[in-house]
């Protein structure tokens, strides 16, 4: 079987779940039905069902397993390959509205996290978009005017000026302000969930949807459990399984994370900021509230061991993927002298051609929905599928869907 994470992640290690929801015993009837346990679905129950829509969840896996719970749990204004490439495939005033979504998304998720109550690890953070390669220079110099004219609030770092701030190699970077956060994407999840069902969503996890059909304009979720849910409307918001209705599942890729023990001082990393890299390997650097480092990527396009069966041994595979993050950060900050590893990991997720999710309706059907925010900056997607989704099922217009549109 095809597994969507690898080893045992570190937030929910020796953790136990803060709600653990049924399974599906009985015939259900409602407005919204989300197939889901994740951080898309998360967001859009607790958006529904605050708006008053009767809402049913539910979920193959336990309420924030799958890729939620090996997610870096980042939410920034930072897309793939920067406002200028995307630029190249929507035109930059389609690129210039996602990024102020964006920007508005991680203000709405602040939003959220301080009205949810409890810790979810919320903390707003800067961000910085470098290279450290001299020939990328030229390209990130760019970027920084692109997004300077365009009203994003940006400083630009080189050579010179970068040691002042961090102590691994910069030939050219972006410090953006405030553009980003961090957050616990397991604690978060089950934090949406909950206020969900305090405003009435019933949520059942470990309940597999093997079949949807219709009886007239209604909808039918046929689950494992021999039950079935009976819905107006339906979001699919399961990550992979819903990507398999597009066939992006060709674009599977495999991101390796690592998490450090708490360390002393933080030298060299102004801020605590968000790092991300442009050039090869792709990176990214996060810390925690017990000051751990969390470093992610060094991507690679397989899918759990299975695809690997026969051609090499996968274990070994891993193994030297979590050395080389191991060894990115010794180099980055050799002034963080007690740098030990604490946890490894991986997870497979999907990812579409132009990097952007996949939100709204498909081949004419209104009264499916769908929420693909799977991989990089997957809650503040998540953020914006729930808005987007609810606008649409309340018959409010918002064009915004349609940058997003599964027929895009």
């Amino acid at each position: 079987m095809n597994k969507s994470v690898e080893g045992v992640t570190f937030w929910t290690a020796g953790k136990p779940a803060p709600t653990q929801y049924p399974w599906l015993d009985k015939d259900e009837h409602c407005s919204v039905a989300i197939v889901g346990g994740g951080i898309a679905s998360a967001m859009c129950a607790y958006k529904f069902a605050q708006a008053g829509i009767d809402t049913v969840v539910v979920s193959n896996s336990p309420v924030g397993y799958g890729s939620t719970s090996a997610a870096l749990g980042v939410a920034s204004y930072q897309l793939e390959g920067g406002l200028t490439a995307l630029s190249k495939k929507v035109g930059m005033d389609t690129a210039v509205r996602i990024y102020d979504m964006c920007v508005g998304a991680v203000d709405d998720i602040e939003d959220i996290c301080n009205s949810l109550g409890g810790d979810v690890g919320f903390s707003r953070r800067d961000c910085l978009y470098y290279t450290d390669k001299a020939d990328d220079a030229a390209v990130l110099n760019q970027e920084h005017l692109s997004r300077r004219h365009n009203g994003f609030a940006v400083e630009m770092l080189d050579a010179a000026t970068a040691p002042d701030k961090f102590s691994f190699s910069v030939a050219s970077g972006i410090y953006s302000p405030e553009t980003a956060a961090e957050c616990d994407p397991y604690q978060l999840t089950h934090a949406l969930m909950a206020a969900a069902a305090q405003s009435g969503a019933r949520i059942y996890e470990n309940s597999r949807i093997h079949d949807i059909t219709k009886n007239g304009s209604a909808n039918i979720l046929h689950c494992c459990t021999s039950r079935a849910i009976h819905a107006d409307k339906i979001i699919l918001a399961a990550g992979l399984e819903t990507g398999k209705d597009f066939g992006v599942t060709a674009n599977t890729r495999t991101a390796f994370t690592l998490v450090t023990e708490p360390v002393g001082e933080l030298a060299g990393w102004h801020n605590q900021s968000v790092i991300c890299s442009y050039s090869c390997p792709s990176l990214k650097l996060r810390t925690t509230p017990d000051r751990r480092i969390i470093i992610s990527g060094l991507e690679c396009g397989m899918s759990g061991f299975m695809k690997l069966a026969g051609v090499f041994k996968s274990q070994s595979l891993y193994t030297k993927k979590y050395d080389e993050l191991y060894n990115f950060l010794l180099s980055m900050f050799p002034g963080i002298r007690d740098i030990k590893s604490a946890y490894n990991f991986a997870a497979t997720y999907v990812s579409t051609l132009d990097g952007l999710p996949i939100i709204g309706t498909s081949g004419g059907d209104e009264s499916v929905y769908y929420a693909l925010c799977s991989g990089e900056n997957g809650i503040v997607f998540s953020s914006i599928a729930a808005e987007l989704l609810l606008d649409h099922y309340q018959g409010n217009t918002n064009l915004d869907i349609y940058l997003f549109s599964p027929e895009r």
